[in-house]
């Protein structure tokens, strides 16, 4: 069978049929943007004063984070005008196997997510991971379950569907189609700003997506993006993309589409350690080597071309 149609959600996306999904999925699949152009790791957007700032929250917007230990926290920043109500679709993952051949290292990471708002029950601060802002005493935290091989815990409008034993989410990054694993996917209804946490359950380095929003009131879409975001910036932890990137990835082979599996960085590493970022921003093998990767269809994996055909 073949790949899923792409629903267009991030930008360029490069697929003749752009106009008509787009006037079909608009009302079904909120477009989502990148809220950073580039991958970001280490201190940036690593504090609640450092956070990343969502541009507007009646939108969907996305961020690609490598976890590393000198930043294993990744901070947004969401804003509500007074007196409104929003419910926020929160969802996280990582690499995937259908697309990523060392998604391997990953499978055992979970993603939780600490949501901050005035609004909010009083949180239990006994078992929390992160420290929290001084003052900061209403949240609510979410975490992926034990087991992602269902996409049962999936709250979101997300068109989530199981690939090789593993909740997936099938979109397109430029011109590449990509599968990315969904292990956080939930909706919280807040009514004032505030702040939301993401890292890996047990501070442990990785790759992490993503992405935050809310169904607003209907209005046009912004098709040129003409909102400043800031750049990412992550140097020393990132796979050089040896293909043209996207506005998410930068110059970054997030997905590691072109990377042998066992050159990806970061590795696994358990942050409490305080280990040197030498010890997994460096891939165990260094020769450069000519490779494929897998892409797939929504049942099977091969090894082809190292992306999906979507030109226009």
């Amino acid at each position: 069978p073949s790949p899923p149609p792409p629903v267009c959600a991030h930008r360029p996306c490069s697929t003749p049929w752009r106009p008509l999904l787009q006037s079909l999925l608009f009302a079904e699949v909120a477009a989502h943007r990148p809220m950073v152009n580039g991958v970001s790791c280490g201190t940036q957007f690593a504090t609640p004063g450092d956070a990343l700032q969502v541009p507007d929250i009646d939108e969907y917007w996305g961020a690609h984070r490598i976890v590393t230990c000198d930043g294993p926290v990744l901070w947004v920043n969401f804003s509500l005008a007074a007196g409104e109500t929003r419910t926020l679709e929160i969802s996280a993952g990582s690499l995937h196997p259908a697309s990523s051949s060392g998604a391997g290292r990953y499978a055992e990471l979970r993603v939780d997510a600490l949501v901050l708002a005035d609004t909010l029950p009083e949180l239990d601060t006994v078992e929390l991971e992160v420290e929290i802002p001084a003052g900061s005493t209403n949240g609510l935290l979410l975490q992926s379950p034990a087991s992602v091989s269902s996409c049962r815990h999936v709250e979101t409008s997300l068109p989530a569907q199981v690939s090789s034993g593993l909740c997936a989410f099938f979109d397109t990054f430029g011109p590449w189609g990509v599968y990315s694993s969904v292990l956080l996917d939930r909706q919280v209804a807040v009514s004032s700003s505030g702040l939301v946490a993401f890292w890996f359950r047990g501070f442990k380095t990785g790759k992490m997506w993503v992405m935050l929003g809310s169904q607003g009131p209907v209005r046009a879409e912004d098709l040129f993006g003409s909102r400043k975001i800031p750049s990412g910036s992550c140097d020393g932890c990132t796979d050089a993309a040896s293909m043209p990137g996207d506005e998410f990835s930068g110059s970054s082979d997030f997905w590691e589409l072109w990377t042998r599996s066992t050159q990806g960085i970061p590795l696994v590493a358990d942050c409490q350690g305080l280990p040197p970022s030498e010890s997994y921003c460096t891939a165990p093998s260094t020769s450069t080597t000519t490779t494929t990767t897998k892409t797939t269809t929504a049942s099977t994996s091969t090894t082809s071309s190292a992306y999906l055909a979507m030109t226009s």
